[in-house]
Parts: structure tokens; C-alpha cells; sequence
């Protein structure tokens, strides 16, 4: 887990950085492109779609910059609840697999890891027990995910 939230880190710098340029580029870009005298003027549009193709990157800066504010434990949990994701997905190519079911199948499912939970809480396996609440999470997240109000994949 370490390794992925440092890989997060030094994605963040590198998003940051490149947002540094891309604002500069967009700016450069603007101020020629409103100068006639500029002696770049004419060459002004492909510089600003190199500008606008970094604007795009900062939907990402921010994103990142979300995750970093998140605390630790919380990084390595969601990274442990992709993880099982990704580790199940194998059919709906684009679209999450959940996304196909119903609320009732969800819950029913959710219960189903709920006792998986429950048989390794009563053994005291706790590091099985942790990896099936990191299932019973994933379920809570899909049952939250389809009952809000969005648009269907």
C-alpha cells in the first residue's frame, strides 16, 4: 500500500507540474493570440490547443488533490476496495459489473460477505476477517452507487 500512495505522490508532483506549465502555455498562448503584432500571432492556434489539452489535466490536479487530503488509512482502504474490484472484473467491459444489478441483488450479496465476515470474526482469523470487510465495503459502496440518482452506464 505504501508503494501505491508514493506512486500517488509522485503522480501528484508530476500533475502539478505540468499544470504550471499548461496555465503559463494557455496564457502565452492567449496574450498572442489577442496581440496582432506579436510575431507569433499566426501561429497562435495550435499553441492553444496545447493549452486547452493541458487545462484538462487539472480536473486530474485536482482529484489528486483530493486524495492527498485524505488521511492515510482511508487511501489504503479504497486502494484495497479497487483492488478487489479490478481483481473481479471481468466481464461488463465499461461499465462496472455492479452497475447490471439490482438493489435486492446487491443486498443480497452484501449479507452473503456480511456472514464471510462473521465466520472470520468467530475463528478470530482477523486478517481474513479484514479482507472481508474490505468485500462487505465494496457491496455498501454498490448499494449506495446504484440507488443514487444517476445516469445509468
Amino acid at each position: 500500500m505504501n508503494d501505491d500512495i508514493e506512486a500517488l505522490k509522485g503522480k501528484l508532483a508530476e500533475i502539478e507540474a505540468q499544470a504550471t506549465v499548461m496555465r503559463r502555455a494557455l496564457r502565452d498562448a492567449l496574450h498572442d493570440f489577442t496581440c496582432p503584432q506579436h510575431e507569433q500571432y499566426h501561429s497562435t492556434v495550435p499553441r492553444i490547443r496545447h493549452a486547452l489539452r493541458a487545462e484538462a489535466g487539472k480536473d486530474a490536479l485536482v482529484e489528486l488533490q483530493t486524495w492527498r487530503s485524505l488521511c492515510p488509512e482511508i487511501q489504503q482502504f479504497a486502494l484495497a476496495m479497487e483492488g478487489k474490484i479490478q481483481a473481479h472484473q471481468t466481464k461488463h467491459v465499461g461499465c462496472p459489473g455492479w452497475k447490471h444489478l439490482t438493489p435486492g441483488q446487491i443486498y443480497l450479496e452484501l449479507q452473503a460477505e456480511e456472514a464471510e465476515l462473521d465466520v472470520e470474526a468467530d475463528k478470530r482469523d482477523w486478517t481474513a476477517a479484514g479482507k472481508e470487510a474490505v468485500d462487505v465495503a465494496n457491496f455498501c459502496m454498490f448499494l449506495w452507487d446504484v440507488t443514487r440518482e444517476v445516469t445509468p452506464c
